[in-house]
C-alpha cells in the first residue's frame, strides 16, 4: 500500500483512512478478510453456501472500491495489479 494510506483491520471490521478522508466497512460472517504480509487485503469466502458466494463477490468488489476512492488522487494502476482477475 501507499505510505499515505492507512488500514486498520479488526477482526471484521476495516477502516481504511487515505487522502480523501475515511471509509470503513463491517463484513458479514459469511465472508473473511485479512491482511497478507505484503499488505495486500484478501477477501475470501469463510463458508461454502450459496450466500458466502453472493457475499464473497460483493463485499470484494466493495472493498475495490473504497481502494480505488481514497486513492484517487495517487495510482489507480497500483490497485488494479494487486486484483489480477479484475476485469473493467
Amino acid at each position: 500500500m501507499p505510505s499515505n494510506v492507512t488500514i486498520i483491520l479488526e477482526g471484521q471490521d476495516l477502516k481504511v483512512k487515505g487522502p480523501l478522508g475515511e471509509l470503513s466497512r463491517i463484513y458479514p460472517r459469511e465472508v473473511k478478510v485479512e491482511r497478507e504480509n505484503s499488505g495486500t487485503l484478501k477477501v475470501s469466502k469463510a463458508v461454502d453456501t450459496r450466500k458466502a458466494n453472493q457475499m464473497h463477490g460483493l463485499f470484494r468488489y466493495a472493498t475495490i472500491l473504497i481502494l480505488l476512492y481514497l486513492l484517487s488522487c495517487c495510482d489507480y494502476v497500483y490497485v488494479v495489479k494487486c486484483i489480477p482477475d479484475l476485469t473493467w
